[in-house]
């Protein structure tokens, strides 16, 4: 037996590696490999680019792009959308779901060797080195989702509350109380703060001075107004009063974010709907011996959904909803076009429709739907009307009207409003019949 050794760099990809050669009977016997070191394992890189490579990234975007063009193909639009003539009006929340469970369809047919290995016992599902890179991929994953959700948080509250962002009352209210009432402040359930409101006494052919003498009868509304109104605008906002006999003493008050209440916070569902009961009781306390009308637009709309399903039929007259949303959720997905839907938990929910189901049924409800309303589509006010637990509805609706057309779209059919309003209409008892206690 004998051994060759041999160290010639030709005879090893490695310099520095020798080979020993052992030979027995002039036949090899054994070889070993010296001064040999494996390369070190390299490890997993953690950043952004090596972690998930860009073509996931770009994967993902597509996925995005194609779920929000089926969105806006299959679900309900707005009049001002391109999708507004061929969208189907399919359910959002059903179709957003079935996307997602053919998302993961298409990923098990991607993955079906791995995934039958597994079935038939011949291969783990994935090894502890995959899992632990797995789990590495889906954490850096939700930090990029969460670090996109606080802009796009603010963002929505912007558009849904821009008042918190713009300077939207045109002028600061004027201290003219016999020509435009006067400013109070009431003290909110919520954290106990003083907020500020107006009010104005207000008849249907002009205005009032604050304290109408001469046994005229005062009734008691509240305003509850859009996301671009302020508290001493809205009181303005009486067009649906009717009954020129009376004097109104209209309601209202800026919310949270709004001027002059911006230095207590950003607007949300919860707190406004806290200071609205509160607001509603504060009214409440002044007129104990009658009901209160309750007149709303836009956004005010799923405050007095909200404040009269809270809130019994011997304490609410009558209700209107102008141009109302079924939920602000879905109205804010069709607004921008279903881009945020993957974020659809960080906006406001404010589910009307349950809550008109809410409703005593003996509150006349009125509703105003406008055909051509660029923010609030008609559908949300049919869903609205489907909904209610009232039995005295009015649907009114022009299809010529945009958002803030409330005049316009009141006057398309004022004769029926009118006997809604004073209870004439399907004999049942209307806002002047429930007025006084």
């Amino acid at each position: 037996m004998s051994a060759v050794k041999d160290n010639d760099a030709s005879l090893s990809p490695i310099s520095s590696a020798g080979i020993s050669l052992d030979i027995e009977d002039g036949r090899p016997k054994s070889v070993t490999l010296t001064g040999f070191d494996p390369p070190a394992k390299k490890k997993n890189c953690l950043c952004c680019r090596c972690l998930i490579p860009p073509c996931h990234w770009v994967a993902f975007l597509l996925w995005w792009g194609l779920m929000t063009a089926l969105l806006n193909l299959l679900c309900e639009a707005n009049p001002v959308s391109p999708f507004w003539p061929i969208a189907l009006s399919l359910n959002t929340y059903g179709t957003f779901s079935c996307i997602v469970l053919f998302t993961l369809l298409l990923f098990c047919v991607y993955k079906r060797e791995r995934l039958n290995a597994f079935r038939e016992n011949r291969s783990a599902l994935m090894s502890a080195e995959e899992a632990k890179l797995n789990l590495k991929k889906a954490g850096l994953f939700l930090v990029v989702y969460f670090l996109l959700t606080l802009p796009l948080h603010f963002f929505s509250k912007t558009m849904i509350y821009p008042g918190i962002a713009f300077k939207l009352w045109a002028e600061t209210a004027p201290d003219e109380p016999d020509l435009y009432g006067q400013a109070f402040t009431f003290k909110s359930s919520f954290d106990d703060k003083e907020l500020h409101g107006y009010h104005t006494f207000r008849s249907v052919s002009a205005f009032t001075p604050t304290n109408p003498s001469g046994g005229v009868e005062v009734l008691p509304v509240i305003m509850f107004g859009g996301n671009g109104g302020s508290g001493w605008e809205n009181v303005f906002t009486d067009v649906w009063l009717r009954d020129d006999t009376k004097v109104y003493d209209i309601y209202s008050f800026s919310y949270r974010g709004y001027e002059p209440n911006d230095s207590f916070g950003l607007p949300s569902e919860k707190n406004i709907l806290a200071d609205s009961y509160s607001f509603f009781e504060f009214v409440q306390a002044k007129y104990p011996d009658n009901r209160i009308i309750v007149t709303s637009h836009s956004l005010g709309t799923g405050v007095a959904s909200a404040v009269s399903s809270h809130f019994s039929s011997d304490d609410i007259a009558c209700t209107v909803l102008g141009m109302p949303f079924s939920t602000m959720s879905q109205c804010s997905q069709e607004v921008a076009y279903y881009t945020p839907m993957i974020f659809l938990w960080a906006v406001d929910a404010w589910p009307s429709t349950s809550r008109v189901a809410e409703m005593d049924s003996s509150i006349p409800l009125a509703i105003l739907s406008a055909g051509q309303d660029e923010l609030i589509a008609p559908h949300h006010q049919v869903k609205m009307e489907n909904a209610a637990a009232s039995d005295n509805v009015l649907f009114l609706y022009d299809p010529d009207a945009s958002h803030n057309a409330i005049s316009q779209t009141l006057y398309s059919d004022i004769a029926n409003y009118d006997k809604w309003y004073n209870g004439e209409y399907n004999g049942k008892p209307g806002c002047m019949d429930r007025v006084n206690k």
